[in-house]
């Protein structure tokens, strides 16, 4: 099966230079490592009537990475679109979330690489979502559906609406594809989201626990 991927905050290869000591001048650094191993950084495909745009959201300013597309991503994005029949929808994916509830119920991280706030040309911002997010929502709502915006970056499954007079648009945040999340007297799945697409119509979506699913396919090995 093809897989479609974009980067995320571990693909802005050395950009820590006083902790990673890459030079600014190796010729993987920052996102050029994902060019040279991936591709494309952002780009668009149509899939069962659906346009799909996938986002690079992780920017950085001299040391440190945070949410945000950047102008030529959005430039692009405005002739993507301006290309696409109005009554198709969009859905996008991208690596820091849009909006995550997630933030809120993380400790608050004052310092270090995975601190809460970045400073984004002079303007202190959530590092952790993108802070142009809303400019992006516009953009596409302008001339198009948008039913599902989807992200990655916290390692929690997440699932919310957000609802206005004229537009209804759902936001998942996948969980990671690593051991389970133990927080406090909780744990959070390991797991990816399985979607089926037809007609330009996108189902909710079927969590598929791995652990769960490991376990089981153990049990009938053994049998």
């Amino acid at each position: 099966m093809p897989v479609w991927n974009v980067p995320g905050n571990h693909e802005n290869f050395g950009i820590e230079r006083h902790l990673s000591l890459v030079s600014k001048t190796n010729p993987l650094y920052g996102k050029k490592m994902y060019h040279h191993y991936m591709g494309p950084n952002y780009y668009s495909f149509n899939y069962g009537g659906i346009h799909f745009v996938g986002l690079d959201d992780v920017d950085f300013e001299d040391l440190w990475y945070y949410g945000h597309v950047d102008s030529i991503q959005l430039n692009w994005l405005k002739e993507d679109l301006a290309a696409v029949p109005n009554t198709m929808p969009v859905i996008t994916f991208n690596h820091i979330p849009f909006f995550s509830g997630s933030l809120s119920m993380e400790p608050y991280t004052e310092s270090g690489p995975g601190r809460t706030l970045e400073r984004e040309q002079g303007k202190m911002q959530f590092r952790h979502v993108a802070s142009n997010a809303q400019e992006i929502i516009n953009l596409v709502l302008k001339q198009h559906p948008y039913p599902l915006a989807l992200s990655g970056h916290n390692h929690t499954r997440q699932v919310f609406w957000y609802e206005s007079n004229a537009h209804k648009i759902r936001f998942e945040q996948t969980a990671a594809v690593v051991e389970p999340i133990r927080t406090r007297d909780e744990v959070r799945p390991s797991g990816v989201t399985l979607y089926t697409i037809k007609d330009g119509k996108i189902e909710e979506g079927k969590f598929i626990d791995l652990d769960k699913m490991i376990l089981y396919c153990c049990q009938d090995f053994r049998q």
